[in-house]
């Protein structure tokens, strides 16, 4: 049985006509369930199980869908080595192309919804809107172009997009819309020439990675070097369009401290304009100091005194950047604290 060129191999039907429309109770090794159909109006399935065991599959592509409207609830889908719980969806053809009414999906602690439309046609366009709920973000975002540098990460993400081609065919440089993300307990990784050759928040993630920046201002800790940078939490907020990706906030916080973002990057001319705020963890090294330098006893005095002058302290050993140039070499220039925009400093 082939169904939009999905293969089933030696399905058990029980079909039965009701009305103008077929009702087919089917059962196989990899779809179990029940499905009516009526001729170009709609096709509906109710399933206990659906198993897809390649990416392939010779699964017809999602802009071939034409001609009526589709809507599916599966209790449980295993595609690959994943298994997908509650998965929904409701597609309703519109003008030239399908209203996105809803489309859902959970496995283990994640969710993800989706809405939005797509236009066919010889100007496809597509719009998509959702929320991501994760103990795993990073695996979610993953699919996207250049986000494979986040890995982990508990939290939610939250999108409006636009972009003018069909849904499955996503441009950076052409998106349009608004992306903002909450994260706790995750990793930037160093992907070095991966994200040296990407564009947008790949090299993004990578160059902000308290790693890179400790590296790149000659900041002296003993941590660099490793291949990825953990963070206690991430936030950003971006605006996307004409070909730029603009952060309106990102806060990177980790073991060796904090950095505030705000700028763009345009994507399409392959430059950064940003601004930076670093706030290295320094506190935590006077004691070692100055027992290194005085003693234990002088140690103790000097932890006690950074519990109590922790803020000022912070505060004194603020960096500011500005960074230029090309995605490939950026250019990074120390400048005065009273130089960063507000956005930065009301963080």
């Amino acid at each position: 049985l082939n169904i939009y060129g999905f293969k089933i191999a030696k399905p058990k039907l029980l079909i039965k006509k009701d009305g103008d429309s077929a009702k087919i109770d089917i059962n196989s090794n990899s779809v179990f369930g029940k499905i009516k159909f009526k001729p170009k109006k709609f096709l509906t399935l109710d399933l206990d199980k659906l198993e897809i065991d390649s990416a392939g599959n010779g699964v017809a592509s999602i802009d071939k869908l034409k001609g009526m409207d589709y809507k599916a609830t599966i209790k449980e889908m295993r595609f690959l080595i994943r298994i997908y719980d509650n998965v929904h969806f409701d597609l309703k053809e519109k003008y030239s192309g399908y209203a996105i009414d809803d489309i859902s999906l959970s496995w283990e602690k994640n969710k993800v919804s989706l809405k939005g439309y797509w236009q066919q046609g010889s100007k496809p366009k597509t719009y998509l809107e959702g929320h991501v709920d994760s103990n795993d973000l990073g695996d979610i975002v993953s699919v996207f172009p250049d986000f494979d540098s986040i890995k982990g990460g508990l939290g939610e993400l939250k999108f409006k997009l636009s972009w003018p081609n069909s849904i499955e065919h996503l441009s950076v440089k052409d998106m349009r819309g608004i992306v903002s993300f909450n994260l706790t307990d995750g990793k930037i990784y160093n992907l070095g020439e991966a994200a040296e050759t990407g564009i947008g928040f790949g090299r993004l993630f990578n160059l902000l990675s308290l790693n890179s920046l400790f590296n790149k201002v000659s900041l002296d800790f003993s941590d660099l070097g490793h291949e990825s940078y953990p963070f206690d939490e991430l936030i950003g907020d971006f605006t996307l369009g004409r070909g730029k990706i603009k952060t309106d906030k990102i806060m990177i916080k980790g073991g060796l401290g904090t950095v505030y973002s705000h700028g763009s990057i345009d994507v399409k001319n392959n430059n950064y304009d940003l601004y930076l705020a670093i706030l290295p963890i320094v506190t935590s090294s006077i004691p070692t100091i100055a027992a290194l330098a005085g003693g234990p006893l002088a140690g103790i005095i000097a932890w006690t005194a950074s519990q109590i002058i922790e803020e000022p302290v912070s505060e004194m050993a603020l960096q500011s950047y500005r960074i230029t140039g090309g995605l490939a070499n950026p250019v990074i220039t120390e400048i005065d604290r009273d130089n960063l925009p507000a956005e930065i400093l009301i963080q």
